[in-house]
């Protein structure tokens, strides 16, 4: 993140859009996550191993 503030010249809103889409694509990663963990069952269907 530093190298990239050097490069734009001390733009700060670029991380403030930096973290913003990296916050969306951590929120779309754990929507896939929890929507195949439901199709697997979800905590109802979860047996914790032996």
């Amino acid at each position: 993140m530093g190298a990239w503030l050097d490069a734009t010249g001390n733009e700060h809103r670029h991380t403030f859009i930096a973290s913003g889409a990296l916050a969306l694509a951590a929120a779309l990663a754990f929507a896939m996550v929890h929507r195949h963990f439901q199709r697997l069952g979800g905590a109802g269907g979860y047996r914790a191993p032996e």
